[in-house]
């Protein structure tokens, strides 16, 4: 997009923007009024550090009203007043935001600074930067183009990779040379149906899978066939022979007897005993010769490592049950800006009689702008107190009764699991109706098998939470600067 050559500061190559798509419409609703004019704004957003670069969080909007903060510039066309500016920069100061000048060029598939945007980015940004300890960018639009400029704290230049867009549908606006991915040909009728573009999409994400037995299992093989070019699998757990019925890929072999201990670790990688669930999901991808990189941690989602990882995806797909699985992941969700599909089945048995419930199977795509876990009910306080002192006997007393395992069956976990990552699948490429004419629904969505109806749970928010919310002690969009849910660790 004719960016200019910027520095690789830090071993970092580029810099991502996420932002909410209620922050997007507002901004795109300010820049882009069919005047042919140019419009102006603040972003401050959260910053997190990646291996390829740092990726801003979009937080708040400023709007720079035309006339009074965005007027006349004296070197160029237009531009933010230093009152403007100055308030704009103590917001971020006190807030720990990093501070992103937004204006708009006109056209629509390609943008570039202009020689004076530049200039005055070199003027401005590096006392800027030392001013608000933060990372400090420029960013260009047009309607469906991005340029950005972001300015370090070490002086390091770097230029933007892509906007991510993340709503209902997730928008990736890259730059103009970055279509280097060919469309495999193990994927060619799949892209009639996305389109190139989504293809290539699919082929750039990174999704994590936190849970990989029964319905987990079903979602890694689904994300390695559909084109998703890296992965994350967590999970600490063996193969049982209970799971046979349901992991993918598993064998009689694989797994032990319910009442012979688990061996340590360390020793699970032996012959003698069970394989890890996350080794059964990798020799699964490989063996459909699709060649994601794939990551591996045999551990639960609560270990500090495996959910740093988690922080870097583009998607999460949450198949665990457990509580503290939901309590990390919704806090990732929310702080990191990532979209989540959870998954799951509900087979209520009544343990005297034998009679079966109301069976259901749900998928909720959960986004950033909606409301989170804790506000929809899904955390269970009192549970996951329960599972913070390891206390699971007394955690499956209150879940089903004593010493009795949920019921679980291989199609219902399929039902749950392929409309999660059909959602995903047609997210990724834009196609999902409720974003674009309004006609779907936006929930979560319910199917009760034994009476073949589908309902749609809407999501509530509450506007003080401290996960979803915008309220100043929030973690929403924090990055870097939330405190994870996670377990003590000295290794970071």
């Amino acid at each position: 997009m004719g960016q200019p050559e910027l520095s690789d500061s830090n071993n970092s190559r580029a810099w991502q923007l996420v932002i909410p798509q209620s922050l997007w419409s507002t901004l795109n609703s300010h820049l882009f009024r069919n005047d042919n004019d140019e419009h102006g704004a603040v972003i401050l957003a959260g910053v997190t550090s990646t291996s390829t670069g740092q990726k801003l969080l979009a937080r708040e909007l400023l709007i720079a009203e035309d006339g009074i903060d965005y007027v006349p510039g004296e070197r160029g066309y237009r531009a933010l007043t230093p009152e403007f500016i100055a308030k704009a920069a103590r917001r971020a100061q006190r807030g720990k935001w990093s501070y992103i000048a937004v204006h708009c060029h006109g056209g629509r598939n390609s943008v570039a600074f202009s020689s004076v945007d530049l200039a005055s980015h070199e003027r401005g940004y590096p006392a800027l930067t030392q001013l608000i300890g933060r990372p400090v960018a420029g960013l260009v639009l047009a309607e469906n183009a991005a340029a950005g400029d972001l300015w370090l704290l070490d002086g390091g230049r770097l230029p933007l990779s892509v906007l991510s867009v993340v709503g209902e549908n997730l928008r990736l606006i890259r730059s103009d040379d970055d279509q280097s991915h060919p469309v495999f040909e193990a994927f060619e009728r799949q892209a009639r149906l996305l389109g190139e573009t989504g293809q290539q999409h699919l082929q750039r994400l990174r999704v994590g899978v936190v849970g990989l037995g029964g319905a987990g299992s079903m979602a890694a093989e689904m994300l390695v066939r559909i084109g998703v070019g890296e992965l994350v699998y967590i999970d600490p757990d063996t193969i049982e022979l209970s799971n046979i019925s349901r992991v993918l890929g598993s064998e009689p072999k694989d797994g032990m007897d319910r009442g012979r201990p688990k061996l340590p670790l360390f020793r699970r990688r032996s012959r003698s005993g069970p394989k890890l669930k996350v080794e059964i999901a990798l020799t699964n991808a490989r063996r459909a010769g699709l060649t994601p990189r794939i990551e591996v941690h045999a551990t639960d989602v609560s270990d500090p490592i495996a959910a740093r990882s988690l922080t870097t995806c583009d998607w999460i797909v949450l198949a665990a049950d457990s509580q503290t699985a939901r309590h990390v992941v919704n806090t990732i969700c929310h702080a990191f800006l990532i979209p989540v599909i959870q998954v799951g089945v509900k087979i209520p048995v009544d343990q005297k009689t034998g009679e079966v419930g109301s069976i259901f199977c749900v998928s909720r795509h959960i986004t950033p702008d909606s409301g989170c876990m804790w506000c929809n009910g899904l955390i269970d306080a009192t549970e996951l107190q329960l599972e913070a002192t390891g206390d699971e006997g007394e955690r499956a007393r209150q879940y089903v009764g004593p010493d009795a395992p949920a019921p679980s069956v291989i199609t219902l976990n399929g039902v749950a699991v392929s409309v999660g990552l059909t959602e995903l699948l047609l997210s990724t490429a834009g196609l999902l109706e409720a974003a674009v004419s309004g006609t779907a629904h936006s929930g979560y969505l319910r199917y009760s098998p034994r009476s073949h109806r589908m309902a749609y749970d809407e999501p509530r928010k509450d506007s003080d939470c401290l996960y979803c919310g915008r309220n100043a002690a929030s973690l929403f969009a924090r990055g870097d600067d939330a405190l994870l849910p996670v377990r003590p660790s000295s290794s970071i």
